[in-house]
């Protein structure tokens, strides 16, 4: 949030490896995943799921110790579009097989949406949101492995 909390962090990461990355820091964000399943030579895209995180900062804790909810995101109509085209084209742009999470961070303020990273192997667990949007889809748990291993 200040210089000496960025200098604190940067001494803080510099103990563990000379290289790190820098993000920007966005105040007001959403957290938004779209869920790509290979399904065949289809794509199947969900719809976008967001983090809805009650703490500064989404760790371990927050996640897993449930302070934090994964839901099916209302954002508006464009954002989405926007992000399921994205996602597609990074899917394919990274030449992915199967299936991938791709998440990205929508800044409130500018309106801007940036890619946050790609998960090729989400998790499966209850609170994960990679079933969560397949399954919101119209896919259950069943039908997401067995499309998986007809691959």
């Amino acid at each position: 949030k200040n210089i000496d909390e960025l200098k604190f962090a940067l001494n803080e990461a510099l103990k563990f490896d000379k290289k790190i990355i820098i993000e920007k820091y966005i105040e007001n964000k959403r957290e938004l995943e779209c869920a790509i399943l290979q399904k065949d030579d289809d794509l199947i895209i969900s719809d976008i799921g967001e983090i809805v995180n009650n703490s500064s900062l989404y760790s371990y804790d927050s996640k897993y110790k449930n302070s934090a909810k994964t839901i099916i995101s209302n954002i508006e109509k464009d954002i989405k579009d926007s992000i399921k085209d994205y996602s597609k084209k990074i899917f394919d742009i990274l030449d992915c097989k199967g299936l991938a999470r791709i998440d990205f961070i929508y800044d409130i303020n500018t309106k801007e949406l940036y890619f946050n990273e790609i998960n090729t192997i989400p998790g499966f667990t209850e609170i994960s949101m990679y079933p969560k949007l397949i399954i919101n889809y119209g896919i259950n748990s069943k039908n997401i492995i067995s499309t998986l291993l007809s691959l």
